[in-house]
C-alpha cells in the first residue's frame, strides 16, 4: 500500500518534452503542438490558455533572495514549476505577503519544508518563529535542472520569428493566464 508521500511524488509533473521559456520577466512551460502553432499563426490564441502549464514571475525576495511574485500551475505541475525558479533564482524563499499566497502555494512549501522533495532541495531557515520556519527558510537545488531541451524546443517551436510576433502573443498568453489567475486571490 502507498503512503500519501508516494502519491504525491507519483502526481508530480516533470518537464517532459515540453518547451519552456525563460525571459521576458517571467518563465512558462508550455505545449508546443500543431493547434497552439496555428493559433499563432493566425493570430489568434483564444482558448489556448491550457496550453501553458505553469507560469510565474520572480521578484527581490528577503536576505538577496528572489521569491515568487505570480505563478500559476495546472495540476501536479506546481512543483516542477518551483523547482525551476529555484533554479533561476539560486535561492527561493516564500513570499512574506500573505495576500499573494495561495493555500496551493502555501502547501508546496510546507511539504518542501518537511521532507518531500529533499533529495533535490536544500533549506537554510533563518526565521526566528518556529511555526513559520517553512515560510522563514531559502530553498536551493541541490543540483542544478537540465533543461536545455526545454529551451531548445521553445526555440526550435518558435523557428524563425524576425518581428518576434510568435514570440510576443505566446508571451502575452502567459501573462494572461498568469494574471486571470492571479486575480482570484486578491
Amino acid at each position: 500500500m502507498k503512503d500519501f508521500k508516494e502519491y504525491l511524488v507519483e502526481a508530480a509533473k516533470t518537464l517532459d518534452s515540453h518547451a519552456l521559456r525563460i525571459g521576458s520577466g517571467m518563465a512558462y512551460l508550455y505545449i508546443p503542438d500543431s493547434e497552439l502553432s496555428q493559433a499563432l499563426e493566425s493570430y489568434d490564441t483564444n482558448n489556448m490558455e491550457s496550453k501553458i502549464l505553469f507560469v510565474f514571475t520572480l521578484k527581490d525576495g528577503p536576505r538577496g533572495t528572489e521569491t515568487i511574485w505570480a505563478i500559476n500551475a495546472q495540476r501536479g505541475y506546481g512543483p516542477i514549476a518551483y523547482k525551476v525558479a529555484m533554479d533561476v533564482s539560486g535561492g527561493l524563499t516564500p513570499t512574506q505577503e500573505a495576500s499573494r499566497m495561495t493555500r496551493g502555494a502555501e502547501k508546496i512549501w510546507m511539504e518542501f519544508y518537511s521532507g518531500l522533495g529533499s533529495k533535490d532541495i536544500e533549506i537554510d531557515t533563518w526565521g526566528d518563529d518556529p511555526t513559520l520556519a517553512w515560510k522563514q527558510s531559502t530553498y536551493r537545488l541541490k543540483r542544478s535542472l537540465n533543461y536545455r531541451r526545454n529551451l531548445m524546443v521553445d526555440k526550435n517551436f518558435i523557428g524563425r520569428d524576425p518581428y518576434e510576433e510568435k514570440r510576443v502573443l505566446l508571451d502575452e498568453l502567459a501573462d494572461q493566464v498568469l494574471s486571470t489567475s492571479m486575480r482570484g486571490i486578491y
